[in-house]
């Protein structure tokens, strides 16, 4: 079945158009190619909006965000797994931007290294490493991904490279052992 686009006025499968339960067809006017373009534009010439929008409907994007999760628990999943996944495996750094100290580790997962370091998870992360993250503040520490790995069997080897080679100042104890 096809409907007309009232925007560039071209006949598009109904798949193309979002739902707009006020409209008797309970579909948009608009194709979603160009729905998306208006929305670029509206968000071009209006920048503030949505966070003025939010403040003065406190709780109503949360409810939404809630009653889809619930509704759709396993596309929930699939995110999340891609999400997590994105950044893949590798060895990283995290330096200190005011004192230049480093600290070199390695993950399977570098998108959940990266949140257990900064969320202050000390059963994880290195004691002196966090201890300077609550002095100076998350922001004055920089993350950056040294060598992606897809081999995940190599990365303690790679990790011990990388930890030889910088002689990272958080990470002392390691390189003097090796």
């Amino acid at each position: 079945m096809l409907k007309l686009c009232k925007k560039c006025e071209n006949y598009h499968p109904i798949t193309n158009f979002s739902k707009k339960t006020k409209n008797k067809d309970g579909l948009q006017d608009y194709c979603k190619s160009c729905n998306k373009i208006d929305n670029h534009k509206f968000r071009i010439l209006k920048p503030d909006y949505k966070q003025e929008w939010d403040t003065k409907n406190p709780g109503v994007q949360s409810k939404i965000f809630r009653n889809w999760c619930k509704n759709n628990p396993e596309k929930l999943k699939e995110i999340q797994q891609r999400h997590i996944n994105s950044w893949g495996a590798g060895v990283y750094e995290i330096k200190n931007i005011v004192t230049g100290e480093r600290y070199i580790g390695a993950s399977k997962k570098l998108r959940i290294r990266y949140t257990e370091h900064f969320t202050g998870n000390e059963k994880i992360s290195n004691k002196n490493l966090q201890a300077s993250i609550k002095h100076y503040g998350k922001k004055l520490f920089e993350f950056k991904i040294l060598e992606k790995i897809a081999d995940t069997n190599l990365l303690l080897k790679r990790e011990r490279y990388w930890i030889g080679k910088e002689k990272p100042e958080y990470n002392i104890y390691l390189y003097h052992q090796q």
